[in-house]
């Protein structure tokens, strides 16, 4: 049995290290690892073990894990109801002259690679708590989560000291969670072997010398506080008291044996430290709440959370939704929700307010069983302490959804619920007690261990069955597989059965990445124009992310180009300002294509709409006066007297230019 478990706890730790590896930043590669580990947890885990899982994972357990993957399937399929959906589908019906139902989710790629990426989480959680039955391998895992946590600290200090260089990049988007966890994990570990010397009794981590184990959490955690210290906001690091307080309360509590009333101070002390540290935070005023503590400015989401629906704009749809309402110029990289606000705009307010809720309850029944709990309280003190810090610091900045941290988090509650129950596992350095076999209690659990069993086996069946679908579909995977990781997980795919035009999608990548310029969008309109196969391919990411506005433009620079078009160039125009008003990098070939038919100019909405861009170009965005003249040259008759009379209106000089010309 032990070596079954280190085998799940070794992949666990693969899943995990996603967290610090920028190779296999992947939901699709993090399936591709726990979807065996699950199938073989399913398969060879024993009776008296399963039985043990089967206390963790009670039937509301169940319902809470399983409630975000059947809403996210309510986002994806199509509504009953015409006008349920959201209103984008008819505007893309209408623009590409075919029938496109109605769905809540506006951006069907993003919702797909979210829901893999949670089934990817909710497996790696659900090997965690399969590990974490054992004593021996607990001790094992917690060192593991520490040291994937601690390498995750490193690499933030080191990219903090280059980028102080101007040598290095900035450090990835959620890089503040690592150094929050690994303090929270040292803290634990030094606890744990503090609490080991005194009894002498505790289970020795095989995974590391038991001469190292002490040194290595101090050391972990001196990396981790500069970490926190010279990185990040005082927002994070607050948040990391309040985590650190708590695990430090409830050894207080236990030590000294308060009784109910001692707890009860104890907790009320902690409650005034927890207000008073949360109150020190900087908060705005007359905002929403979920960005009210935010670290970074928040205009655009701002304006994003008034229009938000119940259901939400789609689960991964905020980097798809935000160029609508993002400033003119602004980058994406500047502005990074947090994560309740993210979480609000994706799934809606209503289960950002359940969300909330689980994670407060969370806390209370982990502090409840780490009261009630022997010699493995602080298992379940650290998930307790976790969920605390995790409130705060997805109120204050972003990153926690992000794969890594995600995965990380996952492993952790997963080990804090896996110990939190008395009778959860067994001492492997002592002899179990011979006590007799009931097999009347036995036959009664055996349909309870059968159906955990086959969820198990259905949850590995699903993992396994998506990647290979993910994989298949280019719209969904590329983007999210990294070339090398892609190559080497689509070689396990046959392609002697497709065609070559489909051969030829598969070999190519997202027709524009999300971070695009300008030279990507020139390059990608020669391949849309000279390839059927690509436009075939940018009609059908379309049909899957209709608020990619470069999609839109791109696909009426292909019907300019056309002898008959297929579709509205009018349309198409319109879209792309609708769907990226203030994409400053889509002006150029926006403008070129606008100007260069009469009847395009001659239509009201769009005349307007060119006279913005125009405007925007002549005052706030001046390096773009070239591409303005570029366009003005190649524009027709009718083009050439619009932008004249538009130039000369906001700057005499072009007048005198266009004479010079």
């Amino acid at each position: 049995m032990i070596s079954r478990f280190t085998f799940f706890a070794l992949l666990v730790a693969l899943s995990s290290a996603i967290a610090v590896s920028e190779v296999l930043k992947s939901p699709i590669v993090a399936t591709v690892i726990m979807a065996p580990s699950l199938l073989a947890a399913s398969v060879l885990v024993p009776s008296s073990v399963l039985a043990r899982f089967e206390k963790v994972l009670n039937p509301l357990s169940i319902a809470i894990l399983a409630a975000p993957i059947l809403w996210m399937i309510l986002q994806l399929v199509p509504v009953p109801v015409q006008g349920w959906g959201n209103s984008i589908w008819r505007t893309a019906s209408a623009a590409l002259n075919e029938p496109l139902a109605e769905r809540i989710t506006v951006d069907i790629r993003a919702t797909v690679l979210s829901l893999v990426q949670y089934n990817a989480v909710l497996a790696t959680g659900l090997v965690a708590v399969i590990v974490a039955l054992d004593r021996q391998r607990a001790a094992d895992f917690l060192y593991v989560l520490l040291c994937i946590a601690s390498c995750g600290a490193a690499i933030s200090l080191l990219s903090w000291a280059m980028e102080f260089r101007n040598e290095f990049a900035p450090a990835s988007e959620g890089g503040h969670v690592a150094p929050v966890l690994g303090t929270l994990l040292s803290c634990a570990a030094i606890l744990r072997e503090l609490d080991d010397a005194r009894r002498r009794r505790e289970p020795r981590p095989a995974f590391m010398p038991a001469n190292w184990a002490l040194p290595v959490a101090l050391a972990s955690l001196l990396v981790c506080l500069l970490a926190l210290v010279l990185r990040e906001t005082p927002t994070v690091f607050i948040a990391t008291l309040l985590g650190a307080e708590l695990l430090l309360a409830i050894p207080i509590i236990r030590k000294w044996s308060l009784g109910i009333w001692g707890s009860t101070g104890v907790f009320a002390t902690a409650t005034l430290i927890f207000v008073a540290f949360f109150t020190a935070i900087p908060a705005k005023k007359d905002t929403d709440l979920t960005i009210a503590i935010a670290t970074q400015s928040q205009s655009a989401t701002e304006r994003m959370l008034q229009d938000i629906r119940p259901t939400g704009f789609g689960a991964g749809s905020f980097g798809s939704v935000l160029p609508i309402y993002r400033d003119i110029g602004a980058s994406s990289i500047r502005e990074r929700p947090t994560d309740a606000a993210s979480i609000a705009v994706d799934m809606g307010r209503v289960f950002l307010c359940g969300l909330l809720l689980v994670v407060a309850v969370t806390a209370w029944t982990l502090v409840k069983r780490s009261l009630s709990r022997g010699r493995d309280y602080l298992y379940p003190t650290l998930g307790a302490a976790a969920a605390v810090s995790v409130a705060v610091i997805s109120l204050s900045t972003g990153g926690l959804t992000d794969l890594g941290p995600s995965l990380l988090l996952a492993g952790l509650f997963g080990l804090a619920f896996g110990r939190s129950l008395a009778g959860a596992g067994h001492e492997t350095n002592c002899s179990p007690p011979q006590e007799p076999i009931d097999r009347r209690h036995l036959r009664s659990t055996l349909p309870a261990q059968m159906g955990h069993r086959v969820l198990l086996v259905l949850l590995a069946a699903a993992l396994l069955s998506q990647t290979i679908w993910l994989l298949a579909d280019l719209r969904y995977s590329d983007d999210a597989i990294p070339v090398l990781a892609g190559h080497i997980l689509r070689a396990v795919i046959p392609t002697a059965s497709l065609s070559e035009s489909a051969q030829e999608e598969q070999s190519g990548r997202w027709l524009v990445p999300h971070n695009f310029n300008t030279g990507d969008l020139l390059s990608t309109k020669s391949r849309v124009t000279a390839s059927p196969s690509a436009l075939h391919l940018l009609i059908s990411q379309l049909h899957s992310s209709p608020l990619r506005g470069e999609l839109w433009l791109l696909l009426a620079a292909a019907s300019a180009e056309t002898e008959k078009p297929k579709y509205d160039m009018a349309g198409l125009l319109k879209m792309s300002y609708y769907t990226a008003p203030n994409e400053v990098e889509l002006f150029p070939l926006r403008l070129s294509l606008a100007l260069s038919r009469d009847g395009l100019v001659r239509n009201p909405e769009l005349r307007d709409l060119i006279k913005r861009d125009i405007e925007i170009v002549l005052t706030r965005q001046r390096t773009l006066e070239p591409a303005l003249m570029a366009a003005y040259r190649s524009a027709s008759a009718g083009g050439k007297v619009f932008a004249e009379n538009l130039m000369s209106g906001l700057n005499a000089s072009y007048s005198q230019q266009k004479k010079t010309d």
